[in-house]
């Protein structure tokens, strides 16, 4: 079967697959983050901190570093200024919107001072005060949560996971027997 494409869909096609590589190029669950990737997150984090974006400065090779102002430290050595400057996949770096808030979960750069933050992490825009408390309890924890063993609890947790679901399986095979 062929499929024939008129002249302006031949032509656009190939350019929006093109302009859409940047929502594929960086693979990871956007979302909430379960329990075991924040700890993961905040252990893995030299710094914690709440921000103010202030500006935007293009760099070549169509990179961006952004400077915020810091508010409040959380975790970390954070200067009043902070730069940000991409990591290895720029795809994932976080973009910070000019006069928008900020916490950032950050990982320190070769000791220049700028930091690299993904949007694939617990970084957020406009964090709610709920979640600010939360991970400050987690860091006054910190000792603890990052000296634990997470493959440990990951594995707990789906046995915690089959354990509930062949419980929900036993029930609807006795309930399906009752029916009969």
């Amino acid at each position: 079967m062929a499929i024939s494409l008129c002249p302006k869909t031949a032509l656009v096609f190939p350019l929006s697959l093109l302009l859409s590589l940047d929502a594929f190029s960086c693979s990871c669950r956007l979302g909430e983050l379960t329990e075991i990737e924040l700890q993961t997150s905040l252990c893995k984090s030299d710094q914690i901190f709440i921000a103010k974006a202030l500006s935007t400065t293009a760099l070549p090779k169509n990179l961006t570093e952004h400077t915020l102002v810091v508010e409040r430290t959380i975790k970390g050595d954070v200067p009043g200024l902070a730069r940000s400057v991409p990591g290895q996949s720029t795809m994932c770096h976080l973009q910070f919107q000019k006069g928008e808030r900020y916490i950032v979960f950050a990982v320190e750069r070769d000791n220049d001072r700028r930091f690299a933050s993904s949007k694939c992490g617990p970084s957020r825009k406009d964090p709610s005060p709920e979640f600010v408390d939360k991970i400050e309890a987690l860091v006054s924890d910190a000792d603890r949560i990052c000296n634990q063993d997470f493959s440990k609890l990951r594995r707990d947790r789906e046995n915690e996971e089959f354990e509930l679901l062949l419980e929900e399986t036993k029930r609807t095979i006795t309930s399906d027997d009752d029916d009969t």
